[in-house]
């Protein structure tokens, strides 16, 4: 396998069941070399590399705060290579929060997307050899960010047992930026004439992109032209076919017919969202984030992108991360700071809860009992003893 650096060439060879980070690789196939030298404005003080997991491949980028109190792991949407904007990350970054993201993997007309999307996600988000865990130290506190159609897997990832498990020790809170959990006008939920016309369309024209199409050029003219996707390095050469995002939008519906909203709710989060955003429908991210009883901010006109239409979203934004990191601390210090008498105490309890039992048991299985809890306190003692 050849992969591009930025100064010469490096081989690797990658087993089916290896996964591994490389710094400084811009991408693998030619088409992805050149898709990313064209469109690619990552700013040059960013780190990026490539996360390989079960011979799938993606992107991933890196900003370091200078005092890190924090670390805000996430996934940008499709199509697009990054999170957040450059100004959007040195806030973060200002506040003393470092931010490493991955991109989903850039779609073919004929990919399964969603399923490459979510291992990739999952081993991103919850490896231990990923560059979210490998680079930065373990007791720093994580939180999640995702936007669109990561925000849907990252939902559904907390629908694994095992997934949700490793997610919840990994992360103290997240944040959900537009999530992709219907399709903007055409939602099932809160506009089924619209949401027949639009599936008759789309089958119609499946193997098509909507630019390709009178109505979605329209579409796209009218509803989408605040939005900004240069800033996130979006790639107008290979957009999804309507074939695509029907099968995305059949994934969401799926998550929203077997929705658990004690899974979902697996640390605090918010929901960020725009009321103009002409892809992801707001009323059903509405109607889930209230279900999961999490926190809510609708920003009026904004659009895919909100923060650029609100700056004041990202204040949020950083006030959620900040939390997260205020109540790690406090953790880390009531842990360290337990007196000898209370760990004693704490050691001690449970054989002194069973007294009540013992004192049922006959008489020769009661003095038995009463010995073997001597001999226990008589071991903890010394270890009193000890931290005093």
């Amino acid at each position: 396998m050849l992969i591009s650096i930025k100064e010469g060439s490096f081989f690797l060879s990658v087993s089916p069941d290896h996964q591994i980070f490389v710094q400084g690789v811009t991408s693998f196939s030619a088409r992805e070399r050149e898709v990313h030298a064209r469109k690619n404005q990552t700013p040059p003080h960013w780190q990026q590399g490539v996360f390989v997991h079960n011979q799938l491949s993606t992107p991933y980028f890196l900003s370091r705060a200078q005092t890190e109190r924090a670390i805000v792991i996430g996934s940008a949407g499709l199509n697009s290579l990054h999170l957040l904007s450059e100004p959007e990350v040195r806030q973060l970054n200002d506040a003393g929060v470092s931010v490493v993201w991955m991109a989903l993997p850039l779609p073919s007309r004929h990919d399964n997307i969603d399923q490459k999307a979510t291992d990739l996600m999952r081993a991103f988000l919850t490896s231990p050899r990923s560059p979210a865990h490998m680079l930065f130290h373990s007791d720093v506190p994580r939180y999640l960010a995702t936007h669109s159609t990561s925000g849907r897997i990252a939902l559904q990832l907390l629908h694994e047992e095992e997934t949700h498990k490793k997610l919840r020790q990994i992360f103290s809170g997240a944040v959900y930026v537009t999530p992709y959990l219907d399709t903007a006008n055409s939602s099932m939920q809160f506009n089924p004439v619209k949401n027949q016309i639009f599936s008759s369309f789309a089958k119609s024209f499946s193997n098509y992109a909507p630019h390709e199409t009178i109505a979605g050029r329209t579409y796209m003219g009218i509803m989408g032209r605040k939005e900004n996707y240069s800033k996130h390095g979006r790639d107008d050469d290979s957009p999804l076919t309507y074939k695509q995002i029907l099968a995305l939008q059949d994934s969401s519906r799926a998550l929203l017919k077997n929705f658990n909203p004690k899974a979902a709710n697996a640390f605090p989060s918010i929901f960020l969202v725009g009321d103009k955003d002409p892809f992801a429908c707001h009323k059903t991210t509405i109607d889930v984030a209230r279900r999961m009883g999490a926190e809510i901010i609708i920003a009026h006109g904004a659009g895919h992108y909100p923060m650029k239409h609100a700056p004041k979203l990202m204040d949020a934004f950083i006030e959620k991360v900040d939390e997260c990191a205020t109540r790690h601390a406090k953790q880390k210090s009531e842990t360290s700071l337990i007196s000898p008498d209370e760990f004693f105490l704490r050691h001690t309890r449970p054989a002194q809860s069973e007294m009540a039992d013992i004192a049922r048991l006959p008489k020769r299985l009661r003095d038995s009992a009463g010995r073997a809890l001597e001999r226990t306190a008589s071991a903890l003692n010394p270890l009193a003893g000890i931290l005093q």
